[in-house]
């Protein structure tokens, strides 16, 4: 069976397998899903053969193949690898998206882990969509989004070929911008800051463009619902009047507190908004309140 040149990936998965150490793993994963064509499993030797293909040396196979069965990816039984869902694995990481759309990415790319995590990141901003990729976007909210940190984030643009288009806002209507110029520049030297039309406007958040391409969104929507649904009934399936109280960000549950506490209707309530703070030994996941 012949090595596909390119195999359909969902980069936010991907992503949330190499912050937990399994990015070998979702290759191999990702590789045998598109040489098994849906049918949930494939011949072990048959995989072997289409990483030897890829040049992948004896160590990276044992490697990928351990984290693999770590991430719950693989089940093995009679020669045969049988594949766990997509569903299973977002619910693995647990993550309530499997992103907007799955790109497509060459094969070739799997075999070094630094490339492979640089193609994610690419991808990532590739299946945010045309619009949303069209927006700006924060480091601090795609770090929210993805578990990178900034700092990686700019590592990673280059290697991944994103282009950055850079967006300005207006931070004073003041009258004598001037002033407020030399202030800010002198407080904000890592900004650019100018004038114009009597204001003064600073750099805002980036754009960012992939040259990766989409394939078609298939089962996305339909497992972005049975995520949040499984997530919610998976900590006690909580809701107050339909309302979420459990968020997998500090800065997600703040902002939903301070919407509730401004809620007219909701002011006896005793609602509590909890965010997710550590993921205990054994996929047990602590949550502690906003205070």
């Amino acid at each position: 069976m012949p090595t596909p040149e390119l195999v359909k990936v969902h980069p936010i998965v991907g992503l949330a397998s190499c912050n937990n150490k399994h990015g070998l793993g979702y290759a191999l994963w990702s590789l045998a899903r598109g040489i098994d064509n849906g049918s949930g499993k494939i011949d072990v030797e048959v995989l072997r053969a289409a990483t030897k293909e890829l040049r992948w040396p004896g160590y990276q196979w044992r490697r990928a193949l351990q984290q693999a069965y770590d991430a719950k990816m693989f089940t093995e039984g009679n020669g045969w690898l049988y594949l766990t869902s997509l569903q299973n694995l977002a619910l693995h990481y647990e993550l309530d998206t499997v992103g907007a759309y799955p790109v497509m990415v060459k094969t070739e790319s799997m075999r070094r882990l630094s490339a492979w995590k640089s193609v994610l990141w690419s991808g990532y901003h590739a299946s945010r969509g045309e619009k949303n990729g069209s927006r700006p976007i924060s480091r601090q909210r795609l770090e929210i989004l993805t578990s990178v940190n900034p700092r990686t984030q700019r590592r990673l643009d280059p290697k991944a070929k994103i282009q950055k288009t850079k967006t300005f806002k207006a931070i004073s209507p003041n009258r004598q911008p001037e002033v407020v110029l030399r202030m800010t520049r002198d407080e904000n030297t890592n900004k650019r800051y100018f004038r114009k039309g009597g204001r003064i406007w600073t750099q805002a958040s980036n754009i960012y463009h992939s040259e990766l391409v989409t394939a078609k969104r298939g089962s996305c929507h339909k497992i972005r619902r049975l995520l949040k649904h499984a997530l919610l009934t998976s900590h006690g399936g909580q809701r107050i009047s339909g309302r979420k109280v459990f968020y997998f960000s500090k800065a997600e549950a703040e902002k939903a507190a301070i919407k509730l506490s401004a809620d007219p209707g909701m002011m006896d309530s005793k609602t509590i908004i909890y965010w997710k703070f550590f993921t205990l030994p054994g996929g047990s996941v602590l949550f502690l309140p906003i205070e």
